[in-house]
C-alpha cells in the first residue's frame, strides 16, 4: 500500500476493470472531479454510467 495525494480535478483517470473494486475506485476518482475512463466487457450495477 502507498499513499499519494494528487489534484485530480480535470485529469482523466483510465479503470481497467468493472467489479466492485473498480466501482468504488471509480467513486472516488468522480468525487475528486477525474475524468474516467472503463475498460472492461461487463460492469458492476454500482459504476455510473456516462452522463
Amino acid at each position: 500500500m502507498y499513499p499519494i495525494m494528487l489534484n485530480l480535478k480535470g485529469k482523466q483517470a483510465v479503470i481497467v476493470g468493472g467489479g466492485q473494486v473498480a466501482a468504488r475506485k471509480i467513486r472516488s476518482l468522480l468525487e475528486e472531479g477525474a475524468s474516467v475512463q472503463v475498460i472492461s466487457p461487463s460492469l458492476d450495477p454500482q459504476i455510473p454510467q456516462e452522463q
